[in-house]
């Protein structure tokens, strides 16, 4: 009887080990304060946030821009105590006029669905002066999704780079605002600045990938990336 009650001890804590990210919310959100709240619909929409941007620049002549980055979350919230990894899909193409652009991305992973997109304008180029750095700026729009909850969330960023051969590193700052709306009733939002430092690496032509690391105040975050240009 003993090993019975053992075995289905460690089930349980299993179970609550590999529980998806709306599951850790459910369990954790009742003895959750309103401060608890705020913090979480900030991290879940960071998620969104840090994909305004992996370079400096819109969409060139070519066209299009696609790929999919993996975005790893150290959350500073006490409704998520573990860190969250959740992949993207995102992609942009260019409308022929002052070099604005189209840009979409998504997920459906670990219980959270996500879908939005915005628009991003290149104010400055590298055509100005040899190694002048590229600047865009970008605002975007997601609607994030669990069985427990659903979350707005609006973001502005600017950012900047330069293509020295092969390497293309960046860096930028965004504004993320999450508002969180909890199925049953109850709402909870916050806005916060983010810090972007990365790097794309052309392993081909048209072919890159990149990696960055994202500091969001108590919350931060390291993403990596695969993507072409067209």
């Amino acid at each position: 009887m003993k090993k019975f009650i053992a075995a289905v001890c460690l089930l349980v804590l299993s179970s609550a080990s590999f529980a998806g990210i709306a599951d850790r919310f459910n369990n954790n959100v009742g003895s959750a304060t309103k401060g608890d709240a705020e913090n979480y619909a900030r991290d879940i929409g960071l998620i969104a946030g840090m994909n305004d941007f992996h370079d400096g620049k819109a969409v060139d002549t070519f066209g299009f821009d696609v790929g999919v980055s993996g975005n790893f979350l150290m959350p500073s919230n006490k409704l998520d105590d573990k860190n969250v990894f959740i992949p993207m899909l995102y992609g942009s193409i260019k409308i022929p006029i002052l070099g604005l652009n189209i840009a979409a991305r998504g997920t459906s992973y670990d219980q959270l669905s996500s879908i939005g997109g915005g628009l991003k304008w290149s104010i400055l180029g590298n055509t100005i002066l040899p190694f002048f750095p590229d600047i865009t700026v970008g605002a975007f729009y997601d609607r994030m999704s669990t069985d427990y909850y659903d979350i707005d969330h609006l973001s502005a960023s600017i950012s900047a780079s330069v293509k020295v051969l092969m390497l293309e590193p960046y860096l930028g700052a965004g504004y993320d605002y999450s508002r969180m709306s909890v199925n049953g009733g109850g709402s909870a939002s916050k806005g916060g600045t983010r810090v972007t430092v990365g790097t794309n690496f052309y392993v081909i032509p048209y072919v890159y990938v990149f990696g960055a690391y994202v500091y969001a105040g108590d919350t931060k975050a390291v993403q990596a990336g695969v993507g072409a240009r067209f």
